[in-house]
């Protein structure tokens, strides 16, 4: 590919069959992410937003409590990008992992009358260099609420955020065959900076920055 890209063996590789498994005690991960404003880095007024069509929707930060809602979210926003043979692990991800994912970061979800029905992870993450970034993972909108701006409210609040911190830029990864992210993650303002390939993916990402 122009951006140095992989060669993959195309073989497809998925989660075990015994992946699933109930959450035990969760492990004591610390967050490397800390916002210096307030725990969730939201200020007065920003908990909550009207959405034009949906009504009232709460933002916040993810516990664990909601783990079960929150991997049935991410399982069932994934499964198109599963039907392409791409094994995300939010196409898998059982319990426990959507447990670490919450202790390792902050997690955000958006809540319409107390359903979750979108969330992204922020980690303090750099997969370029050592300037000050921002990364956004585990990014997930309800299937049936999509096209209805909800990802670019993420995406905003997830650029409110980052500048607060002084953040230098904002990345994130997605499978280079998922062109419809592809374009979403562009029209925002990312740029496809290289290549890279994370073990047992059926597939090559992009590593995507937009810089603040």
């Amino acid at each position: 590919t122009p951006f140095g890209g992989h060669i993959f063996d195309g073989y497809l590789r998925k989660a075990p069959k015994d992946w699933r498994k109930p959450l035990p005690t969760p492990k004591n991960i610390l967050s490397d992410f800390h916002l210096s404003k307030t725990s969730s880095g939201l200020l007065p007024g920003e908990g909550i937003f009207q959405h034009k069509t949906l009504g009232s929707i709460k933002v916040r930060l993810a516990q664990l409590e909601a783990v079960p809602s929150l991997r049935k979210l991410l399982n069932s926003s994934y499964k198109k990008l599963e039907d392409m043979g791409l094994n995300f692990n939010a196409t898998f991800q059982d319990d426990e992992l959507t447990a670490e994912g919450i202790l390792e970061g902050l997690t955000f979800v958006l809540e319409r009358a107390d359903k979750i029905i979108a969330t992204m992870k922020l980690q303090a993450r750099n997969a370029i260099d050592n300037r000050a970034c921002l990364y956004i993972g585990r990014f997930a909108v309800d299937t049936n609420l999509q096209s209805q701006g909800l990802g670019l409210f993420l995406l905003n609040l997830a650029e409110k955020l980052a500048r607060r911190e002084n953040c230098i830029c904002m990345q994130l990864d997605t499978a280079q065959p998922a062109q419809h992210l592809i374009k979403f993650y562009q029209d925002y303002g990312f740029k496809i900076m290289k290549s890279t390939y994370f073990e047992g993916k059926t597939y090559c990402s992009w590593i995507m920055e937009k810089t603040l």
